[in-house]
Protein backbone atom coordinates (compact mmCIF):
# COMPACT_ATOMS: atom_id res chain seq x y z
CA UNK A 1 0.00 0.00 0.00
CA UNK A 2 1.83 3.18 -0.79
CA UNK A 3 1.99 6.15 1.17
CA UNK A 4 -0.59 8.38 -0.54
CA UNK A 5 -2.69 5.42 0.04
CA UNK A 6 -2.30 5.21 3.50
CA UNK A 7 -2.93 8.99 3.78
CA UNK A 8 -6.32 8.85 2.13
CA UNK A 9 -7.54 6.08 3.70
CA UNK A 10 -6.33 7.53 6.92
CA UNK A 11 -7.94 10.96 6.30
CA UNK A 12 -11.37 9.11 5.33
CA UNK A 13 -11.70 7.48 8.46
CA UNK A 14 -10.89 10.52 10.59
CA UNK A 15 -12.66 12.93 8.82
CA UNK A 16 -15.98 10.69 7.98
CA UNK A 17 -16.26 12.33 4.24
CA UNK A 18 -13.74 12.66 1.05
CA UNK A 19 -14.70 16.36 1.10
CA UNK A 20 -13.02 16.92 4.83
CA UNK A 21 -9.94 14.33 3.83
CA UNK A 22 -9.27 16.25 0.55
CA UNK A 23 -9.44 19.39 2.89
CA UNK A 24 -7.16 17.65 5.18
CA UNK A 25 -4.46 16.65 2.90
CA UNK A 26 -4.91 19.79 1.08
CA UNK A 27 -6.21 18.39 -2.28
CA UNK A 28 -9.07 18.78 -4.09
CA UNK A 29 -12.17 17.08 -3.47
CA UNK A 30 -12.11 15.32 -7.35
CA UNK A 31 -8.62 14.34 -6.96
CA UNK A 32 -9.12 13.07 -3.16
CA UNK A 33 -11.77 10.49 -4.95
CA UNK A 34 -9.73 9.08 -7.86
CA UNK A 35 -6.98 8.58 -4.28
CA UNK A 36 -9.48 6.78 -2.43
CA UNK A 37 -10.58 3.95 -5.50
CA UNK A 38 -6.98 3.88 -6.43
CA UNK A 39 -6.28 2.86 -3.09
CA UNK A 40 -9.37 0.45 -2.99
CA UNK A 41 -7.67 -1.20 -6.42
CA UNK A 42 -4.62 -1.57 -5.13
CA UNK A 43 -5.63 -3.57 -2.14
CA UNK A 44 -8.40 -5.07 -3.79
CA UNK A 45 -11.11 -4.31 -1.33
CA UNK A 46 -13.84 -2.32 -1.14
CA UNK A 47 -13.05 -0.22 1.68
CA UNK A 48 -16.04 2.16 1.89
CA UNK A 49 -19.40 1.33 0.75
CA UNK A 50 -21.50 4.54 -0.62
CA UNK A 51 -25.26 4.39 0.62
CA UNK A 52 -27.03 7.42 -0.44
CA UNK A 53 -23.86 9.98 -1.21
CA UNK A 54 -22.02 8.84 1.71
CA UNK A 55 -19.30 6.88 2.80
CA UNK A 56 -19.66 3.81 5.38
CA UNK A 57 -16.59 2.17 6.03
CA UNK A 58 -16.69 -1.11 5.42
CA UNK A 59 -15.49 -4.42 8.14
CA UNK A 60 -12.57 -5.04 6.24
CA UNK A 61 -11.45 -0.97 6.65
CA UNK A 62 -11.71 -1.60 10.45
CA UNK A 63 -10.16 -4.15 10.62
CA UNK A 64 -7.45 -2.70 8.75
CA UNK A 65 -7.43 0.77 10.33
CA UNK A 66 -5.48 0.36 13.41
CA UNK A 67 -2.50 -1.26 11.14
CA UNK A 68 -2.63 1.80 8.67
CA UNK A 69 -2.97 4.17 11.76
CA UNK A 70 -0.08 2.88 13.25
CA UNK A 71 1.63 3.58 9.82
CA UNK A 72 0.42 6.79 10.00
CA UNK A 73 1.79 7.80 13.05
CA UNK A 74 5.47 6.06 12.05
CA UNK A 75 4.65 8.90 9.13
CA UNK A 76 4.53 11.64 10.98
CA UNK A 77 7.17 10.96 12.98
CA UNK A 78 9.29 10.59 9.98
CA UNK A 79 8.10 13.77 8.50
CA UNK A 80 8.61 15.73 11.94
CA UNK A 81 12.40 13.98 11.87
CA UNK A 82 13.12 15.74 8.79
CA UNK A 83 11.30 19.10 9.76
CA UNK A 84 13.92 19.04 12.40
CA UNK A 85 16.81 18.29 10.29
CA UNK A 86 15.76 20.91 7.64
CA UNK A 87 15.96 23.30 10.52
CA UNK A 88 19.64 21.98 11.27
CA UNK A 89 18.53 19.66 14.13
CA UNK A 90 17.79 16.76 15.46
CA UNK A 91 16.89 17.21 18.80
CA UNK A 92 13.80 15.80 20.36
CA UNK A 93 12.27 14.38 23.50
CA UNK A 94 9.29 12.34 23.90
CA UNK A 95 7.91 12.59 27.43
CA UNK A 96 5.20 11.14 29.06
CA UNK A 97 3.98 12.38 32.55
CA UNK A 98 0.75 11.93 34.92
CA UNK A 99 -1.90 14.27 34.34
CA UNK A 100 -1.39 16.78 37.65
CA UNK A 101 2.35 16.82 36.83
CA UNK A 102 1.70 18.20 33.23
CA UNK A 103 -0.49 21.15 34.29
CA UNK A 104 1.71 21.97 37.92
CA UNK A 105 5.09 21.45 37.01
CA UNK A 106 6.22 19.82 33.81
CA UNK A 107 5.69 23.38 31.98
CA UNK A 108 8.04 25.09 34.45
CA UNK A 109 10.97 22.58 33.38
CA UNK A 110 9.90 22.54 29.49
CA UNK A 111 10.44 26.49 29.81
CA UNK A 112 14.24 26.29 31.53
CA UNK A 113 14.91 23.24 29.01
CA UNK A 114 14.46 25.66 26.30
CA UNK A 115 16.68 28.27 27.06
CA UNK A 116 19.32 25.39 27.56
CA UNK A 117 18.28 23.79 24.16
CA UNK A 118 17.05 25.83 22.12
CA UNK A 119 16.29 23.99 19.23
CA UNK A 120 15.00 20.38 20.79
CA UNK A 121 11.41 19.96 20.04
CA UNK A 122 9.08 17.92 22.50
CA UNK A 123 6.52 15.43 22.10
CA UNK A 124 4.37 15.19 25.32
CA UNK A 125 1.55 12.92 26.14
CA UNK A 126 -0.54 12.57 29.49
CA UNK A 127 -1.31 9.15 30.82
CA UNK A 128 -1.37 7.47 34.44
CA UNK A 129 2.09 5.70 35.39
CA UNK A 130 1.14 2.39 34.78
CA UNK A 131 0.58 3.00 30.79
CA UNK A 132 4.15 5.43 30.97
CA UNK A 133 6.03 2.57 32.78
CA UNK A 134 4.89 0.34 29.86
CA UNK A 135 5.90 3.09 27.36
CA UNK A 136 8.78 3.14 28.46
CA UNK A 137 9.29 -0.69 28.57
CA UNK A 138 8.57 -0.53 24.74
CA UNK A 139 10.83 2.68 23.73
CA UNK A 140 7.83 4.50 22.87
CA UNK A 141 8.66 7.45 24.81
CA UNK A 142 12.45 8.61 26.15
CA UNK A 143 10.97 9.99 29.60
CA UNK A 144 8.08 9.32 32.55
CA UNK A 145 7.14 11.14 35.13
CA UNK A 146 4.96 9.19 37.36
CA UNK A 147 3.56 8.62 40.83
CA UNK A 148 4.70 5.28 40.97
CA UNK A 149 8.26 3.30 40.58
CA UNK A 150 9.38 0.58 37.83
CA UNK A 151 8.50 -3.01 38.55
CA UNK A 152 9.36 -3.77 35.02
CA UNK A 153 13.00 -4.63 34.12
CA UNK A 154 13.44 -2.74 31.26
CA UNK A 155 12.27 0.54 33.29
CA UNK A 156 14.86 2.48 35.56
CA UNK A 157 12.92 4.64 38.23
CA UNK A 158 14.77 7.75 39.94
CA UNK A 159 12.69 9.60 42.78
CA UNK A 160 12.40 13.02 42.30
CA UNK A 161 10.22 13.89 44.79
CA UNK A 162 7.88 13.10 47.94
CA UNK A 163 4.87 15.27 48.56
CA UNK A 164 2.16 14.35 51.07
CA UNK A 165 -1.95 13.56 50.32
CA UNK A 166 -4.04 16.57 50.62
CA UNK A 167 -7.85 16.91 50.60
CA UNK A 168 -9.30 19.34 48.82
CA UNK A 169 -12.75 21.15 50.10
CA UNK A 170 -14.84 24.10 51.43
CA UNK A 171 -14.69 24.91 54.88
CA UNK A 172 -10.86 22.77 55.75
CA UNK A 173 -8.38 23.67 58.19
CA UNK A 174 -4.69 23.53 57.58
CA UNK A 175 -4.49 19.54 58.86
CA UNK A 176 -7.40 17.37 59.27
CA UNK A 177 -6.92 13.87 61.37
CA UNK A 178 -7.29 11.01 58.90
CA UNK A 179 -9.91 9.58 61.70
CA UNK A 180 -11.60 13.00 61.06
CA UNK A 181 -12.41 12.02 57.59
CA UNK A 182 -15.26 9.12 58.65
CA UNK A 183 -17.53 12.03 59.17
CA UNK A 184 -16.95 13.35 55.46
CA UNK A 185 -17.97 12.85 51.78
CA UNK A 186 -14.85 11.39 49.78
CA UNK A 187 -14.35 11.80 46.72
CA UNK A 188 -11.30 9.29 45.96
CA UNK A 189 -9.30 7.95 43.02
CA UNK A 190 -9.26 4.57 42.03
CA UNK A 191 -7.15 2.21 43.99
CA UNK A 192 -5.17 1.35 40.68
CA UNK A 193 -4.12 5.02 41.09
CA UNK A 194 -1.04 5.30 42.94
CA UNK A 195 -2.55 7.93 45.26
CA UNK A 196 -5.45 6.40 45.78
CA UNK A 197 -3.92 2.89 46.25
CA UNK A 198 -1.71 4.90 49.02
CA UNK A 199 -4.66 6.61 50.54
CA UNK A 200 -6.98 2.87 50.63
CA UNK A 201 -3.75 1.12 52.25
CA UNK A 202 -3.57 3.84 54.77
CA UNK A 203 -7.37 4.12 55.90
CA UNK A 204 -7.34 0.24 55.44
CA UNK A 205 -4.21 -0.17 58.40
CA UNK A 206 -6.08 2.39 60.44
CA UNK A 207 -9.05 0.28 60.90
CA UNK A 208 -11.04 3.03 59.41
CA UNK A 209 -14.82 3.05 57.49
CA UNK A 210 -15.10 6.24 55.26
CA UNK A 211 -18.05 7.56 53.01
CA UNK A 212 -16.82 7.64 49.95
CA UNK A 213 -19.56 9.39 47.50
CA UNK A 214 -17.42 9.26 44.33
CA UNK A 215 -14.86 7.12 42.69
CA UNK A 216 -13.10 9.11 39.73
CA UNK A 217 -10.10 8.81 37.64
CA UNK A 218 -8.93 12.48 36.97
CA UNK A 219 -7.11 14.36 39.78
CA UNK A 220 -8.77 17.51 38.26
CA UNK A 221 -12.32 15.67 37.86
CA UNK A 222 -11.80 15.02 41.75
CA UNK A 223 -11.46 18.86 42.66
CA UNK A 224 -14.36 20.16 39.89
CA UNK A 225 -16.74 17.86 42.06
CA UNK A 226 -15.60 19.51 45.47
CA UNK A 227 -16.08 22.32 44.11
CA UNK A 228 -19.50 21.72 43.43
CA UNK A 229 -20.20 20.59 47.41
CA UNK A 230 -20.16 16.93 46.20
CA UNK A 231 -17.47 15.93 49.23
CA UNK A 232 -13.60 16.56 49.66
CA UNK A 233 -11.66 15.04 46.73
CA UNK A 234 -8.35 13.09 48.05
CA UNK A 235 -5.51 14.15 45.49
CA UNK A 236 -2.01 14.70 45.38
CA UNK A 237 -0.23 17.55 47.23
CA UNK A 238 0.70 19.31 43.45
CA UNK A 239 -2.93 19.39 41.92
CA UNK A 240 -4.00 20.83 45.13
CA UNK A 241 -1.47 23.52 44.71
CA UNK A 242 -2.68 24.31 41.09
CA UNK A 243 -6.48 23.82 40.93
CA UNK A 244 -7.97 24.55 44.50
CA UNK A 245 -6.92 28.12 44.75
CA UNK A 246 -8.98 28.27 41.14
CA UNK A 247 -11.97 26.88 42.37
CA UNK A 248 -12.18 28.88 45.73
CA UNK A 249 -10.97 25.58 47.61
CA UNK A 250 -9.11 24.92 50.68
CA UNK A 251 -6.14 22.41 50.82
CA UNK A 252 -5.67 20.16 53.85
CA UNK A 253 -2.60 17.74 54.59
CA UNK A 254 -3.25 14.56 56.69
CA UNK A 255 -2.48 14.19 60.03
CA UNK A 256 -0.37 11.64 60.53
CA UNK A 257 0.64 12.74 57.24
CA UNK A 258 0.67 10.32 54.13
CA UNK A 259 2.63 10.73 51.18
CA UNK A 260 3.77 9.61 47.61
CA UNK A 261 6.82 9.84 45.45
CA UNK A 262 6.97 10.72 42.22
CA UNK A 263 10.38 9.48 39.95
CA UNK A 264 11.62 9.46 36.69
CA UNK A 265 11.78 6.52 34.37
CA UNK A 266 14.37 6.11 31.92
CA UNK A 267 14.92 2.40 29.63
CA UNK A 268 17.24 0.23 31.69
CA UNK A 269 19.36 -0.41 29.21
CA UNK A 270 19.63 3.20 27.19
CA UNK A 271 22.33 5.50 28.54
CA UNK A 272 20.99 9.04 29.58
CA UNK A 273 21.89 12.04 27.35
CA UNK A 274 22.59 15.25 28.51
CA UNK A 275 19.12 16.77 27.61
CA UNK A 276 17.34 13.86 29.07
CA UNK A 277 19.75 14.32 32.34
CA UNK A 278 18.96 18.20 31.96
CA UNK A 279 15.30 18.10 31.52
CA UNK A 280 15.46 15.18 34.73
CA UNK A 281 17.28 18.54 36.42
CA UNK A 282 15.08 20.35 35.42
CA UNK A 283 11.76 18.64 36.65
CA UNK A 284 12.99 17.90 40.35
CA UNK A 285 13.76 21.75 40.77
CA UNK A 286 9.85 22.37 39.20
CA UNK A 287 8.52 20.26 41.72
CA UNK A 288 10.53 21.71 44.28
CA UNK A 289 9.22 24.66 43.49
CA UNK A 290 5.75 23.77 43.23
CA UNK A 291 6.04 22.24 46.86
Amino acid sequence: MRIRYVEIFYAVMTTGTVKAAAKALNITQPAATRLLQQAEASVGLTLFDRTKGRLVATHEARVLFPEVEEVYKNLASIKKTVANLAKGTDESLRIQCVPSLSVSVLPRAVTRIQKQFPNLSFTIKTRHSRQIEEAIALRECDLGITFETASNPAVKAEQLATGPITVVGRGLKDKIALSDLCKLRLIELEESDPIGRRFAMSIASHQLAVSTQCTVESYQTAIALAAQFVGVAIVDSFSAKTFAKAYDLKSSTLHPQVNFDVYALTPTLETRSEIRNACVTEIKNALNDCK
